[in-house]
């Protein structure tokens, strides 16, 4: 299966998780496309000063793969540098969260898997 950047849904978000500004969330897959085993498979674009709020994830697991840009991620109250070409995942019980504090767009990979 391929699918066309023109059909993926694109929805501008606001307060991602309790963050602040606005995330553009483009789905790679639609949810009845996707694989049992994953929730979420989707890109993310962070504005300058716009972030992701730390959650907790509970009986899944999410896997950020930072495509460009660089920010701070919040990996389970430890704030670690993000920037392109990094991964974080966050296991089932842990709590992550990112926040653009580059100069241009910080995108995401975002998958969520069970």
């Amino acid at each position: 299966m391929i699918i066309k950047n023109a059909d993926m849904k694109k929805t501008l978000r606001e307060n991602i998780r309790g963050g602040t500004g606005q995330a553009l969330l483009t789905e790679l897959l639609a949810p009845g496309d996707l694989p049992a085993a994953c929730r979420i498979a989707a890109t993310l674009e962070l504005a300058p000063g716009c972030s992701i709020g730390r959650h907790e994830h509970v009986g899944e697991a999410e896997i950020y793969y930072c495509i460009s840009g660089t920010g701070l991620l919040d990996d389970n109250g430890t704030i670690r540098p993000f920037a392109a070409g990094d991964v974080s995942v966050t296991y089932s019980g842990e709590c992550h969260g990112v926040t653009n504090t580059g100069e241009g767009k910080l995108e995401l990979f975002a998958f969520v898997v069970k």
